[in-house]
């Protein structure tokens, strides 16, 4: 399974190349993110950790974009190369999609590695721009949130919850909820262990640690701690200013998270195998790892909330659907053969899916 994990990220690599060669790199465009990211993380190599935020004339001098640790991935490369070199290194791109999927198959093994790869090519590598964008920072650090649970590494979880969450807002409700999940196990109907203290005060201690980032930096520009970046309360201002067209949103977006997008956008087409990663989500729903399960609900209850999924649909999702293929940890095909075509077969194909489950409960 290593060589094979290995291989993965090596193969990535090089699909890497051949991409960036094969499409190139499109040129930049006035208002596009990429450069105004490009920008900030230029100021932040030339000395000024704000971003320049308090010189821009942004609004009220507050961060006011969806991501807020990424312009400081893209700091060392604007540290290191002119931008226009910058095209040189979109290849990390399909770097970071090799690390996310090799990461997701040592969490749940084989069958979550082949669909992980599947997905990674269906969702990211045929559609996205060669860039090097906010996910490629997101993408990686999923799995190590999950394997830093597993392990009972609480540190490390807590500061993964808090980079996730500075990375894409929208992962601010589930990093705050999972900071509860290691009282939950600590509580859940069994005898305590020595150290459950000590991972949920190192789970707090590592959360805190990272995301104390963002309010220093709101305090250091604005000279209040805002918690959340000023893109954040897009939902909150969606549900306080137009409720209707809040409601209205709701169907949509969970339409095209479904696989449908066209009924939002016509200029989408179906993806037809975004529903049958929700028909694995449902036959292992309750074998699943609780924290799995909890960063579904809230990822899909958090973008159904916020307002219609248009232009960037993909981008919003990707950090779904690359997740989806954990539940295949739970299932064995032979298993499902087995309780299908035959009744004595369903007890034998039961006990095959006991023995297959690679993410344990305790996670």
């Amino acid at each position: 399974m290593t060589r094979a994990l290995a291989a993965t990220v090596v193969l990535w690599a090089y699909l890497g190349v051949v991409f960036v060669a094969w499409r190139g790199t499109q040129p930049l465009t006035p208002g596009d993110d990429w450069t105004s990211y490009a920008e900030i993380a230029v100021t932040v190599a030339h000395g000024d950790w704000t971003g320049g935020l308090a010189a821009t004339g942004a609004p009220g001098g507050r961060w006011w974009h969806g991501t807020f640790l990424y312009p400081y991935l893209l700091a060392p490369f604007a540290f290191l190369f002119p931008l226009t070199w910058w095209q040189d290194v979109y290849w990390l791109q399909y770097v970071s999609l090799g690390l996310t999927v090799a990461g997701l198959g040592w969490l749940g093994g084989w069958r979550v590695l082949v669909l992980a790869n599947l997905v990674a090519l269906l969702d990211v590598a045929l559609w996205y721009p060669t860039r090097l964008l906010s996910e490629n920072l997101l993408l990686p650090l999923l799995p190590l949130v999950f394997l830093a649970a597993r392990a009972e590494r609480g540190m490390l979880f807590g500061a993964g919850l808090a980079a996730i969450a500075l990375t894409r807002q929208n992962l601010l409700l589930f990093a705050v909820a999972a900071l509860g999940f290691p009282v939950w196990r600590a509580l859940r109907g069994r005898v305590p262990r020595r150290g459950d203290s000590g991972q949920v005060i190192r789970a707090g201690l590592g959360f805190a640690a990272v995301y104390s980032l963002l309010p220093l930096h709101e305090w250091w520009v604005t000279g209040f701690p805002w918690p959340v970046t000023a893109a954040g309360y897009g939902a909150y201002r969606l549900w306080v200013l137009d409720p209707w067209a809040a409601v209205w949103s709701v169907g949509h977006n969970l339409a095209f998270m479904a696989g449908f997008p066209g009924w939002v956008d016509p200029a989408y087409r179906i993806r037809p195998h975004w529903p049958l990663l929700w028909l694995l989500v449902v036959w292992g729903w309750r074998r699943a790892p609780a924290l799995l399960r909890l960063y579904v609900v809230l990822y899909v209850a958090v973008m159904a909330a916020t307002p219609v999924i248009g232009v960037y649909g993909f981008r919003h999702l990707i950090g779904l659907t690359m997740v989806l293929p954990q539940f295949a940890a739970q299932l064995s095909l032979y298993g499902l053969v087995l309780a299908t075509a035959t009744s004595d077969g369903l007890a034998e194909g039961l006990a095959i899916l006991e023995e297959s489950t690679h993410l344990n409960e305790a996670i």
